[in-house]
């Protein structure tokens, strides 16, 4: 084998390493991220109209504690009644934790951080979120978005 060809061969696999890292550390997917021990009332939930008026409301909150409620390290396990306390905000950044999106320690409000994570999340979509780390009309549109696919 000729020294160019060797290096050639060399460069391809490089190449082939570093693209396999690269895919294997990607955030999950929303279809990645499995819907065991979600409850039953989640499947029943109506798309949430926020997606089209980006005005928060009962269904979208619901639909968000069932995200919570997805496997994680910190589960959301209480009622899925769209009133969002401090435990469906761990469950929120937990699961957002298995798909990459947020990073650090777990947080139990409605912060930056776990805004920032929900817009991280809208953005592996491609969907458009406004102000980064705030809410807006976009991010409710966006995460909607999201939320209405994932189950």
């Amino acid at each position: 084998m000729h020294s160019s060809t060797k290096k050639i061969s060399a460069g391809v696999a490089a190449v082939t390493l570093v693209t396999s890292l690269m895919v294997a550390t990607t955030p999950a997917s929303a279809a990645e991220m499995s819907t065991s021990a979600m409850p039953a009332v989640c499947a029943s939930l109506p798309k949430t109209t926020t997606e089209s008026d980006g005005i928060p409301g009962p269904v979208f909150w619901s639909r968000l504690q069932c995200m919570a409620s997805m496997d994680s390290e910190r589960p959301y396990r209480g009622p899925i009644d769209g009133v969002m306390g401090p435990n469906s905000w761990l469950g929120v950044t937990a699961r957002l934790k298995v798909g990459g999106y947020f990073e650090g320690p777990l947080s139990n409000a409605n912060n930056a951080g776990s805004v920032f994570a929900l817009q991280r999340w809208a953005l592996d979509h491609n969907r458009p979120i406004g102000a980064l780390n705030q809410w807006s009309k976009p991010t409710y549109r966006a995460v909607a978005w999201c939320l209405n696919r994932s189950f």
